[in-house]
């Protein structure tokens, strides 16, 4: 495993010095334990190509149950045609392997952009990308807008553009209205050149202000045609193309039909007390579920589900002390006097018809990754998640008695950018900067000739680019060393042409 690029990250993040040697980092721990499950996805040696490890995504996988594949003809016929969804039909029924790294929209960001054209390097007639659409506007991948390559030292993080208004922190884009064609909108200002503004101007028109996207009744549809319609612009017919489906809409459906089955994991989960209990503290402090504060109350993140109020603002919702109910939350406790929803078969099913609840993350991993059996691949994050919601939940179910084994995992990981751009002059320490979608659109979109590289490209030597990168990301900046950037700076081994 010395070659492994997720060793190597690990011996450089190791020997960077600290600021204090007696204490351990937690930021940095976080890193090494999170690029140790990025490692156990990928070859020893990390010298297969691109070409066979995207190819190799869903081998030995069981086909996609009948289940998805019905969801999947009937959410894409409604928003791309019926031949659009037999594309889509036909190759989620070659293998079972999606990718669900995306947040639901156009996918500005280099890391969303370029983990997209490594999954589809294995894909053949169209690109399965479900993007999660319960995420708020202002998260990573700035759906709010567009994110273009930094252009201050130090960094690695792009310049945010604001393309929508701001709509506030409780939105999420699958429970939102739809964007008014008015609503659109590039900034003015100092934050894009002359010669980038322009090409904004470009990708506003052809993706944001589409008729296709803004036809659409509600902003989930919009964004998921504005993301099909931002990859048909940068990539062309260079590779499959792209009928963007919103995740979380899946999850809410499939949710929905396994509370009908009373021997569904989701239904065991949720309408037995004691299991919703055990659950609850079992997974506490697991990345994309919940966190508590040591007296027990929830800190942060929501308890099976997300209350969506009259505004299309969501709300943390927390278990009861019996396991009946969920309530609003806030800081100190519940905010209302009475639940938002009672744990019953009834309740929950009439309350995601209403569209009241919107399913959190950790339901995707017990409904549609465990019952139902959907490959899905992501980044760092959702490579640990996803075994980990599992783990947690098999341990509370023998915890009551129950011993059955719920398992998944997601073995792809799209955390690697192989392809970069040159570094500005302000970024003295860099040699490069990762490209996302702006980058090739201004340029003239992808080439074949940047597909065959990528083809061609090792798994380590497309994974060492992207080291700096999720360090920055994943270690708070209180907590970097000085050195950090100089210390884990590798050039893209694809420099795209200025």
């Amino acid at each position: 495993m010395t070659d492994s690029p997720c060793r190597q990250f690990e011996e450089r993040l190791l020997s960077l010095p600290k600021p204090d040697p007696l204490r351990t980092e937690p930021g940095e721990e976080l890193a090494r334990r999170l690029h140790a499950a990025v490692c156990r996805t990928m070859p020893p040696a990390g010298g297969v190509t691109l070409d066979a490890y995207s190819k190799a995504f869903g081998e030995g996988k069981p086909p996609v149950s009948p289940v998805i594949l019905d969801w999947v003809e009937r959410e894409s016929t409604r928003l791309y045609g019926a031949d659009a969804a037999a594309t889509l039909v036909r190759e989620l029924s070659r293998r079972n392997a999606v990718q669900t790294a995306n947040h639901l929209g156009p996918s500005f960001s280099a890391e969303f952009f370029q983990g997209d054209l490594l999954f589809a390097l294995g894909c053949k007639e169209t690109v399965p990308i479900f993007a999660y659409g319960g995420v708020p506007f202002l998260n990573v991948g700035f759906p709010r807008g567009a994110l273009i390559a930094p252009n201050l030292p130090g960094t690695l993080q792009p310049r945010k553009v604001p393309l929508l208004p701001r709509v506030g922190r409780r939105r999420f884009i699958s429970s939102s209205p739809a964007v008014h064609p008015k609503d659109v909108d590039l900034p003015t200002g100092a934050i894009m050149t002359a010669e980038e503004r322009a090409v904004m101007a470009r990708i506003v028109e052809r993706v944001h202000r589409n008729p296709k996207v803004l036809h659409q009744t509600s902003m989930r549809d919009q964004f998921a045609t504005a993301g099909s319609e931002l990859w048909s612009m940068a990539v062309g017919n260079v590779l499959p193309p792209v009928f963007m489906l919103d995740f979380e809409t899946m999850i809410r459906d499939l949710v929905r039909s396994d509370l009908q089955d009373p021997d569904s994991l989701v239904s065991k989960v949720l309408l037995t007390p004691e299991l919703a209990i055990e659950v609850r503290t079992e997974l506490a402090e697991t990345r994309g579920c919940w966190f508590l504060n040591p007296d027990g109350a929830l800190k942060r993140g929501a308890l099976f589900f997300w209350a969506i109020d009259d505004e299309a603002r969501a709300w943390s919702l927390d278990l009861s002390e019996d396991g009946r109910s969920l309530f609003r939350t806030e800081g100190a406790g519940p905010i209302d006097a009475e639940p938002w929803v009672r744990l019953t078969r009834e309740d929950l099913t009439r309350a995601l018809d209403d569209g009241r609840l919107q399913p959190a993350l950790y339901l995707f991993v017990v409904s549609v990754a465990v019952t139902h059996g959907l490959n899905t691949g992501g980044g760092v994050y959702q490579i640990e998640y996803v075994p980990a919601m599992a783990c947690g939940t098999r341990r509370a179910l023998h915890a009551v008695g129950d011993h059955s084994d719920p398992y998944a995992e997601s073995d792809f990981t799209t955390g690697m950018l192989p392809i970069g751009i040159r570094a500005p002059s302000t970024q003295s320490l860099l040699k490069t900067i990762p490209a996302g979608a702006f980058e090739v659109i201004a340029r003239g979109g992808l080439k074949p000739e940047t597909v065959a590289a990528m083809r061609e490209t090792t798994v380590r030597r497309a994974f060492l680019p992207a080291l700096a990168y999720h360090y920055e990301d994943l270690v708070p900046e209180a907590e970097r060393t000085d050195e950090w950037l100089a210390s884990l700076a590798v050039p893209a081994p694809i420099v795209l042409d200025d």
